[in-house]
């Protein structure tokens, strides 16, 4: 029985060995750790656009005399130039996003005066209805909104650009698994590889427009090679229809397509644990390893 042990050890990649702590460091390093530093970026940023609107506010509303709320427009244009000024040269000054910038200072002062319209609401119920003075009304529906703006700016103001002709982005999993996608899969990062001109044992690709009227796709009756899941039709809809085979072909909705971490856990990640299994490996959580 030790023996057996030992020798399915030895015939383990050397690759496999020692990679956990390495792996945990690059995963928090690339993924989670970038995202906390950039939203505490975005919320540092916030914080002086809100002294910024609050300034703007009182010198409105108490020197001007203008009403509270004509006040807060103003200020919200006011500091609206000055959170772009500051996302744009700090927080997301290493995105690509394939546009120049004035179309994403037109889309960050269209977000904020949409989030105007919300706080308009606000400020009259704590302000006219609970008797809180202004300035404290305003920055309490300025917070209340912050994560709200973030996600936008993250995922609209400043997403990254992916041109439909780019290459397609290419993984290669200790030589186990290759993987060919269209948008990049974050949880992957530390097995992208450069060049995808190898045999793919997964090749994703996004569905085209006419397939999302509603269109079923194939339902695989009889063929237990394709696998298929389509709900809510349309471009809202989360579709997936996978053949498998040497190559695994995995078509997916732009919808799905647009949500890569979504994407990973929901399809590619199972796919990877049958593909895994057919190989004789086995992908678990680092949790479930432990040495004596």
């Amino acid at each position: 029985m030790k023996k057996d042990a030992d020798s399915q050890h030895q015939s383990q990649p050397r690759s496999l060995r020692g990679r956990g702590p390495h792996l945990l460091t690059q995963l928090l390093r690339r993924y989670r750790c970038r995202t906390g530093v950039r939203l505490t970026s975005f919320g540092m940023v916030g914080a002086t656009g809100l002294l910024v609107n609050s300034l703007l506010l009182a010198v409105f509303t108490d020197l001007v005399g203008l009403h509270y709320l004509f006040s807060a427009i103003v200020a919200t244009q006011g500091s609206s130039a000055w959170n772009f000024w500051l996302c744009e040269t700090w927080v997301f000054r290493d995105r690509e996003t394939g546009k120049s910038r004035l179309p994403r200072a037109i889309r960050f002062l269209i977000m904020n005066n949409l989030a105007l319209t919300a706080r308009g609401p606000i400020l009259i119920v704590l302000t006219s209805g609970l008797g809180l003075h202004y300035l404290i009304s305003n920055v309490v529906s300025i917070l209340l909104l912050g994560l709200a703006r973030y996600i936008l700016s993250d995922r609209w103001i400043w997403a990254n650009g992916h041109p439909k002709s780019s290459a397609p982005i290419a993984y290669n999993i200790h030589d186990l698994l290759r993987i060919q996608s269209p948008v990049p899969l974050p949880e992957l990062e530390y097995f992208r590889v450069p060049d995808n001109d190898q045999a793919q044992d997964m090749r994703l690709a996004v569905e085209s427009p006419r397939s999302q009227n509603g269109e079923k796709p194939e339902t695989g009756a009889g063929n237990n090679s394709v696998i298929s899941y389509s709900q809510v039709p349309g471009p809202f809809g989360f579709r997936i229809q996978a053949h498998l085979g040497d190559t695994t072909e995995v078509r997916v909705s732009p919808l799905l397509a647009a949500s890569p971490h979504v994407l990973y856990t929901n399809v590619v990640e199972p796919l990877l644990r049958w593909m895994l299994v057919r190989k004789g490996y086995a992908l678990v959580h680092g949790a479930c390893i432990g040495s004596g």
